[in-house]
């Protein structure tokens, strides 16, 4: 999760939440720094650098983004920038929605809809607007095997059989999903 939250901290920036965007960010350097992340650390001094300067703070911000250079360079190698560039392409509830789907303490039932994750909720409502399995995939960001896993989570925590079956339950338990 820790991983996600500098992104948070970019979101909240470009909504001009300026104090939250610090508090997150403060907490994940204090973070990353205790458990050992570089790159979660690079990231987070890279958006507080982002947030020195929508602050007015021109030296800070040079600053932190020199820190966050030196670590990439140190780390030896750069698929940030394919992670960043992809990032910055989500939606704010695109990237709302890849945070939901990290992992934490499930505090759920075993079996009804109340036991299902956001993210098995997200495939039934696909499901129920009709996409197919690649498609449900490409809206998701996740590979079809992934959705196919979270499909027979679904069948077996409410205990149908197949894409039809679910669909029909859905649409009569959730009517606006239809």
């Amino acid at each position: 999760m820790a991983q996600s939250l500098p992104g948070l901290g970019a979101a909240l920036i470009s909504l001009g939440r300026l104090d939250q965007a610090r508090d997150v960010l403060d907490r994940v350097v204090a973070v990353a720094r205790r458990l050992g992340m570089p790159r979660v650390l690079a990231d987070a001094l890279e958006q507080q650098g982002h947030l020195a300067a929508a602050a007015d703070d021109a030296g800070r911000a040079i600053d932190l983004h020199h820190q966050a250079l030196a670590l990439r360079a140190a780390l030896g190698d750069h698929p940030f920038e394919q992670a960043w560039a992809d990032g910055a392409r989500l939606t704010l509830d695109e990237a709302v929605a890849h945070v939901r789907r990290s992992r934490g303490a499930r505090r759920r039932p075993a079996t009804g809809w109340a036991s299902l994750t956001p993210t098995e909720l997200d495939v039934v409502r696909l499901v129920v607007d009709g996409l197919s399995t690649p498609e449900i995939g490409g809206r998701l960001f996740m590979s079809r095997g992934t959705v196919k896993t979270h499909l027979s989570h679904v069948y077996a925590k409410l205990g149908v059989a197949d894409r039809t079956e679910l669909a029909t339950l859905a649409s009569r338990i959730n009517p606006g999903w239809r």
